[in-house]
C-alpha cells in the first residue's frame, strides 16, 4: 500500500511540474529544460519497470525520432568539433521522453488534461494582456520597457518572441476547449474563448513577428477547413480580428511598415528591388547558400549539430552575412549539419502529417465519412504548423522550441492509441 501511495504521489508531482510548462515556457529556458528534463528522467526510470511506457516508446514514430537521436549523437562524436557538436545532440532525447511522459501521466492521472487546459489558456490570456498594456503604455505590467518600437515582447523582454509563443500555443489550446464538461459554464467559457481569440489574434499582428502571424493564419484555415467543431467560431473571430487588424495597419505606421512595407521589401517585390526575389530577405538567402554550401560538400552525413555557426566563416562557404547561430530553416539546418540521413526521418514525419491531414479533408468533404475525430486533427494540425517547410525558423535543436515542438505530439501519443483502441 505504501508503495502505491507513493507512485501515485511521484506521479501527482510530475502532473503538476508538466502543468507548470505553459508558465515556464514565459519564464524563460531554465525552468522549461528543468521540466522537460525532470520527466523525461522520470520516464527512463520507469521503463524499466513499466510496460505503459514501452507501448509508447515503440510507437512508429517515436522509433525514427529515436534513430534520429542516436545518429546525430554519432554524427557528433565524429563532427570537427565534437565538444560543441555533442551540446546540441546529446541531450536531445529528453524531448522524446518527455513526450511519452505527458502521454503516460494523462493515462495515469485523468484530470491532467483538464488542469493542464486551464493552465495554458490563463498563460495565454496573461501573456496577451501583458502585450496589450506594452503596446498601449510603453511599459508591460511589470514595468518593463518595450525595447523595440516596432516589436511589442511583453513578458519576454529582450526576447522578440511573445507572438511566436501565442501562435505555437493556440492552436493547442483549442484541443482542451473538447474538456469543458460543466454545461451550466459552457456558454461563459465559450464567450471568453471567442473574446480571447480576438485578442491574441490582433496581438500576434502587432508583435511585428511575421512567421508568428502566418502561423495563426495557417492554423486558423486549416481549423475552419478540417475541424467543423470549431468552424463557425473560428471564422467569426478572425473576421473580427481582420476587421482591426485592417484599422491598425491603416493608423499605425510603425505596425505597417514593419509587418507590411518591410517584408514586401525584404523579399524584393518592391519597385526600387532590381536583383530579382530573395528567399524571405537577403541575410536568410545568404545563410540557406552557405548552409546548402556546407550540405554539398557532405551531402550524406552532414558537418555535424551546431557545426554551422563553426564553419560558416571558412572560405569555402562564407558569403556575405552568411554568418549566425543557425541558418534560420529547419530542412536547411539539417541538411547541412545532418546530411541527407538526419534530414529523411524528419521529412518522413512531415510527409506522414501532410498524409493524415490530407485523408482527413478527403473523408470530411469527399466520402463524407470520419477518419480523424476533432481533437486528433487539432493536435495533427499543431505538429504540422511545426514542421511547416517553406518559412524560416528558429534553431532546430533549441531547447525552449523543441519543449513546444513536441508537447502536442504527447497528448498526440496518448489519444490517437485510444481513438485505435475504439475502432
Amino acid at each position: 500500500m505504501t508503495n502505491l501511495i507513493d507512485k501515485k504521489n511521484i506521479n501527482n508531482f510530475f502532473s503538476y511540474l508538466v502543468i507548470f510548462l505553459p508558465i515556464a515556457l514565459i519564464t524563460g529556458p531554465f525552468l522549461t529544460n528543468l521540466i522537460v528534463s525532470l520527466t523525461s528522467i522520470y520516464m527512463l526510470i520507469l521503463l524499466f519497470f513499466s510496460n505503459d511506457i514501452k507501448k509508447y516508446l515503440l510507437n512508429k514514430i517515436n522509433l525514427i525520432l529515436l534513430f534520429f537521436w542516436f545518429y546525430i549523437v554519432l554524427r557528433s562524436v565524429f563532427a570537427s568539433n565534437p565538444y560543441l557538436s555533442l551540446e546540441s545532440s546529446l541531450f536531445y532525447g529528453r524531448f522524446i521522453f518527455f513526450s511519452i511522459g505527458i502521454a503516460y501521466i494523462i493515462e495515469k492521472n485523468p484530470n491532467f488534461v483538464k488542469f493542464f487546459g486551464y493552465s495554458l489558456w490563463l498563460c495565454l490570456f496573461l501573456a496577451t494582456l501583458d502585450g496589450f498594456i506594452q503596446y498601449f503604455t510603453g511599459f508591460n505590467s511589470l514595468g518593463w520597457e518595450q525595447i523595440d518600437p516596432e516589436r511589442v515582447s511583453g513578458f519576454f523582454r529582450e526576447e522578440l518572441i511573445l507572438g511566436s509563443y501565442l501562435s505555437r500555443l493556440l492552436p493547442l489550446a483549442f484541443f482542451f476547449i473538447y474538456f469543458i464538461n460543466d454545461k451550466n459554464r459552457k456558454g461563459l467559457f465559450l464567450l471568453i474563448g471567442l473574446i480571447m481569440l480576438v485578442l491574441i489574434d490582433v496581438l500576434i499582428f502587432i508583435t511585428g513577428e511575421r512567421i508568428a502571424f502566418f502561423y495563426l493564419t495557417m492554423s486558423t484555415v486549416m481549423i475552419i477547413i478540417l475541424v467543423p467543431n470549431f468552424r463557425i467560431m473560428r471564422i467569426l473571430t478572425f473576421i473580427i480580428s481582420a476587421i482591426i487588424i485592417f484599422f491598425i495597419a491603416t493608423n499605425n505606421n510603425v505596425v505597417k511598415n514593419r509587418m507590411i512595407d518591410f517584408t514586401i521589401e525584404q523579399i524584393g517585390l518592391d519597385e526600387k528591388n532590381e536583383s530579382g526575389l530573395r528567399a524571405f530577405s537577403n541575410n536568410h538567402q545568404q545563410h540557406y547558400v552557405s548552409a546548402l554550401k556546407m550540405f554539398k560538400d557532405e551531402p550524406f552525413f552532414g558537418k555535424g549539430p551546431k557545426m554551422f555557426r563553426e564553419l560558416c566563416a571558412h572560405p569555402d562557404y562564407y558569403t556575405v552575412l552568411a554568418c549566425s547561430s543557425h541558418p534560420h530553416h529547419n530542412y536547411v539546418q539539417l541538411l547541412a549539419e545532418t546530411g541527407l540521413v538526419g534530414f529523411v526521418p524528419i521529412l518522413f514525419i512531415l510527409i506522414l502529417t501532410s498524409f493524415l491531414l490530407l485523408k482527413q479533408f478527403y473523408s470530411t468533404y469527399i466520402s463524407r465519412s470520419q477518419f480523424l475525430n476533432g481533437k486528433n486533427t487539432i493536435l495533427l494540425i499543431t505538429i504540422f504548423i511545426t514542421l511547416w517547410p517553406f518559412v524560416p525558423s528558429g534553431n532546430v535543436f533549441n531547447g525552449w522550441l523543441n519543449s513546444i515542438y513536441y508537447l502536442p505530439f504527447g497528448f498526440l501519443l496518448f489519444y490517437y492509441n485510444e481513438s485505435l483502441k475504439k475502432d
